[in-house]
């Protein structure tokens, strides 16, 4: 009993030397000490924003999450320019100017980090290998359904984390389609994109020798559909400008597939108020992923996209 009583007695020094120790900056030194534990835009190794990273993908790991930021460093599936297999780290570089703090969103009224209580994490890349397409999917595919399986946090309304995907070619949406069916049943789309990525990879297409090499990233919409990843009739393409193998690849699009479209020059005509409430009907109240390709912006802005 008296071991008890002096141990506890010793705590509150014990603890007073650990934060002591930890703002020691050795003698000679005679400035007023500053919490230095703090980010700038240009500072600390780039997460997301400067959300804090875990290790999702660990089999240790149990933390419970709302939203997180997981990328897919994949172009192995492109046509023609490839190089996308940076872009997760491109994209945590160019968000180095949001962060905690001062995210409050004007327009919406709404703090996305800090709203709600929610909890946001950078949850790393998926080690995808690079030589292997056919395996690299289900690599893909794993690491998305270990995000999406994590329980959410008590203050979270949803029973699965919304997950935002950083690319990589957009093939990658393939395996994340395949994901989002085992939660949500047939999940509508809306698409922001220059093309279609709707072909049907054995009409026109060129490239194609075996399954796998069928599956590109102009062609991935097309096997969603059919394998039942999409709902028909309540997904669209927004931002379109591109050029055709022939009318029937709309016709295609249309039926097999199952969007609505919405082509580039449309915006002249019924500005951006029309074009959401055109997506807004058309997806209804019914669960969307949201899919943008870098060129769904103006090619001026993006020259070196891959087209």
């Amino acid at each position: 009993m008296h071991q008890r009583v002096l141990a506890l007695a010793f705590l509150p020094v014990l603890l007073l030397i650990t934060t002591s120790y930890a703002q020691e900056v050795g003698p000679n030194y005679a400035h007023p000490l500053e919490d230095l534990d703090k980010d700038l835009p240009f500072s600390q190794p780039v997460t997301f924003a400067h959300l804090p990273w875990e290790r999702c993908l660990a089999v240790s790991h149990s933390t419970r999450l709302d939203i997180a930021i997981l990328g897919f460093p994949y172009d192995t599936s492109t046509s023609y320019r490839p190089g996308a297999r940076f872009g997760p780290r491109g994209i945590r570089a160019a968000s180095s100017r949001e962060k905690k703090g001062r995210s409050y969103n004007t327009v919406w009224g709404v703090d996305p980090f800090q709203d709600g209580g929610l909890k946001v994490l950078d949850c790393g890349d998926i080690p995808i290998t690079p030589f292997d397409a056919a395996h690299a999917f289900k690599q893909m595919e794993q690491g998305y359904r270990q995000v999406l399986w994590h329980n959410t946090s008590e203050e979270s309304r949803w029973e699965r984390p919304r997950v935002l995907s950083l690319g990589g070619d957009h093939s990658i949406v393939l395996p994340v389609l395949r994901s989002l069916k085992e939660v949500y049943g047939p999940i509508s789309v809306i698409h922001l994109d220059s093309h279609l990525d709707t072909w049907d990879p054995y009409r026109g297409y060129t490239g194609i020798a075996s399954e796998q090499s069928a599956i590109t990233h102009g062609t991935f919409f097309w096997h969603a559909s059919r394998e039942g990843c999409i709902s028909k009739g309540t997904s669209i393409h927004g931002g379109l400008r591109t050029k055709l193998f022939s009318p029937k690849d709309y016709l295609i699009d249309k039926e097999f597939v199952g969007f609505e479209l919405i082509e580039a020059h449309e915006i002249d005509d019924i500005g951006v108020k029309g074009i959401v409430e055109k997506m807004r009907r058309t997806v209804g109240d019914t669960p969307t992923y949201l899919s943008i390709d870098i060129d769904g912006r103006f090619r001026l802005e993006d020259p070196l996209v891959n087209c």
